[in-house]
Formats: structure tokens, sequence, C-alpha cells
């Protein structure tokens, strides 16, 4: 009760200009609250694509006042990253510093890593966000119709 839970991938294509983030957030009945897709200028590698949509999704619960928040990611890398278990990379220190600004500003989350096979609905939007034409942000607040099946089937 009282808890959302916020599922983000990065998805990372080398030979596309551009990487897609995706993520959404339920409430505790599995309903959508929120779901965000982008574009970003190619990230350098998956773990930064995944980088980047744990840092957005972080920033855009942090600027919507949500106070207790569990993130689900499929980089088991990155959660022991940002959690202080293993060992930051050089070009992770910045992105990684944000994302941990913006889970204080949260107060009570958990970061947690889960498997792809339960993150289908996030990876579906990092995907369909490489093909966008433009950098523009998209945020939903109700279940878009290309995303309905993903979304009703986890």
């Amino acid at each position: 009760m009282n808890w959302v839970k916020c599922n983000n991938e990065g998805a990372w294509n080398k030979d596309r200009e551009t990487s897609g983030l995706g993520w959404l957030c339920r409430d505790e009945n599995g309903r959508l609250l929120w779901a965000g897709a982008r574009a970003v200028t190619k990230a350098g590698s998956p773990l930064l694509a995944e980088a980047e949509a744990v840092k957005w999704e972080a920033e855009c619960l942090a600027s919507f006042g949500y106070k207790n928040v569990i993130f689900e990611s499929d980089s088991a890398s990155l959660v022991s990253m940002i959690n202080g278990t293993e060992k930051l990379l050089p070009i992770l220190l910045l992105t990684i510093e944000v994302i941990r600004q913006c889970l204080l500003q949260i107060g009570s989350f958990v970061l947690r890593y889960h498997a792809r096979g339960g993150n289908k609905a996030a990876d579906k939007i990092a995907k369909e966000s490489i093909t966008f034409v433009s950098s523009i942000l998209k945020l939903y607040s109700i279940v878009p119709i290309w995303l309905k099946y993903q979304v009703e089937s986890e």
C-alpha cells in the first residue's frame, strides 16, 4: 500500500543513431500511473542506455513528488553500482550521482534487479522509442494502444 512500482529499460542498437528509453509506473493494483518514452542521442553501450533510463525515470518520479517507490531494472550490474555493492565504472559516475540525488528526494525507495521476462512493457516502450523521429519526450497517464497488450499481460 502507498508504494508505486516502476520498471525501466534502455534500448541500444549499434546500427542506429538513437537509443530508446522507456519506463512505466504502476500503483499497488497494477494500474498504470505513468509511462515515459524518449529517444536520445545514441548511448555508447547498452549499459549507458540502461543508466539513462533509470536516471530519467528517477528524475520524473522525484519531480512528481512520489515518496515510496520500488524501481526494477533488468541490469543487475547497474543496480549493484547504484546500490553501492559493485565498483562504479568511471563513465557512469555522473549519471549515477544524479540518480542517487533523485532517489534521496524520493525518500523511501527500493532499487532491485528484475529479470527481463517481467519487464516486457518497459522493453516495448524503449524499443518503440528508438524509432521516434524526434527526441521530444512522451509521458502517458493512460495506456497507449500500442502498449495495451504488454501492460495487461504483466
